[in-house]
């Protein structure tokens, strides 16, 4: 919920009106307007603190979704430098990045294979770090043969 300025403005002036009318009769009324006035400050202390936590929500999502995208454009980038490497089959392999941290799953003809795709995926800028979990196949288990 989205209170704006305005809003609050006219929650106060509203309140204070109130209070003013309540503080021109003797005695109890003065009591009232002070009790009053008193609420309106709470009223606009309670609306501040919403608006400070709407504010505060929406900063975590701005936050969510920018590392979401980061993380987007980093597998893209991953994906890219393995179709690009002559020699890789990098149908097999599969990439998933979280906050930085690229995963390499599938498999790979050889361990040397392994270790280019971890190179290629450390190269892209925003890596934090490579979990390679590739398995080396033999060509022959490559077709789906493999254990």
């Amino acid at each position: 919920m989205k209170i704006t300025h305005h809003t609050t403005r006219y929650l106060l002036a509203a309140l204070l009106l109130l209070g003013l009318s309540a503080c021109h009769k003797p005695g109890p009324a003065q009591e009232a307007g002070r009790k009053l006035d008193e609420a309106a400050e709470k009223a606009t202390e309670a609306v501040k603190k919403s608006v400070d936590d709407a504010d505060d929500a929406a900063e975590r999502q701005k936050e969510k979704a920018s590392t979401a995208m980061e993380d987007t454009e980093i597998t893209a980038k991953v994906k890219t430098a393995l179709m690009q490497r002559e020699g890789m089959k990098s149908v097999t392999i599969s990439v998933k990045t979280r906050r930085g941290l690229v995963t390499l799953t599938g498999s790979v003809a050889s361990q040397a294979q392994a270790d280019v795709a971890q190179q290629l995926a450390q190269a892209v800028k925003g890596v934090h770090e490579v979990d390679n979990l590739l398995v080396v196949v033999s060509p022959a288990n490559a077709s789906g043969n493999a254990r």
